[in-house]
């Protein structure tokens, strides 16, 4: 959405787990649009906001007490595994 900084999706943390609320938000209006007429354009359309149970940004600001931005060194990459096994050095 917008310039990437937000996605719609029920799975996170690495596709690891899945948020049941997430999905559910998701389906709500994809049910909707099956009706477009009487729900999704007319008096449900404020389903929309459901969306924004599965809405996870990817960006991180800083702050401090003042509520100023800091600038911050920031690591930003895919995990790693730390575990070394026999064969792979890292």
């Amino acid at each position: 959405m917008g310039k990437g900084l937000v996605n719609l999706q029920p799975i996170h943390t690495d596709k690891f787990l899945q948020s049941n609320v997430a999905l559910a938000g998701l389906l709500i209006p994809f049910l909707t649009v099956t009706d477009q007429e009487k729900l999704f354009f007319g008096k449900m359309h404020i389903s929309m906001y459901y969306l924004a149970l599965a809405m996870y940004p990817r960006m991180m600001i800083t702050l401090d007490e003042e509520l100023k931005p800091l600038k911050v060194n920031v690591r930003v990459g895919e995990a790693v595994d730390t575990v070394a096994l026999a064969g792979t050095p890292k």
